[in-house]
């Protein structure tokens, strides 16, 4: 779909993946066996100067979580590198809930980025049998997050089905849940 048909119907809570190019891109790619690198979820914002404006709220690994016009984030991280994005539309969901799902997600903005910890906790299969067994989390650091924890985090708060704790899901993950429709490819205009 053009990506300039889809930001007219694209509403708050509604979840976005990307495949970046980027060297930690295919990092990510390749150790969640996906094509999907990134994740975020949309948030249309009045911007004082601009007007009504799509935005996504997003965990990144260099500036944490952090509000950024979908106009950017998508040109500038992806597209002008080859990358690709794709729209997961949020099932017949009423305004509040979505309205739930995006407060959820702006309360941690400014929070940092998932410490290279909980990484190595969450990659190792004798950290997850260790802590699985003690009954802990994989979150080492609830102000820091990674991507598609920052969104399911969101879903799970709100009482959404969630498949495994927010600290273990994946970008691709996010396919699998319920509540979101099949990706949809967008498309440069």
């Amino acid at each position: 779909m053009k990506y300039a048909i889809a930001k007219k119907v694209i509403q708050n809570g509604d979840v976005l993946l990307f495949g970046g190019k980027a060297v930690y891109s295919h990092i990510i790619k390749w150790w969640t066996k996906s094509d999907y690198s990134h994740a975020a979820m949309a948030v249309w914002v009045d911007l004082p100067t601009v007007g009504r404006t799509l935005c996504v709220i997003e965990a990144h690994v260099f500036k944490g979580v952090r509000l950024i016009p979908l106009d950017t984030a998508i040109k500038v991280d992806y597209w002008d590198y080859g990358g690709t994005a794709h729209w997961l539309p949020l099932k017949g969901t009423s305004n509040r809930c979505r309205a739930n799902l995006v407060n959820f997600c702006l309360d941690q903005w400014g929070n940092g980025y998932a410490s290279p910890y909980q990484f190595m906790l969450i990659g190792s299969h004798v950290g997850r049998w260790i802590r699985a067994k003690r009954g802990e989390s994989f979150d080492t650091d609830i102000k820091k997050t990674h991507c598609s924890e920052l969104v399911s985090r969101a879903f799970c708060n709100d009482g959404y089905d969630c498949p495994k704790e927010p600290a273990l899901i994946y970008p691709n993950d996010l396919i699998q849940f319920s509540d979101l429709s099949p990706p949809v490819l967008l498309e440069q205009s």
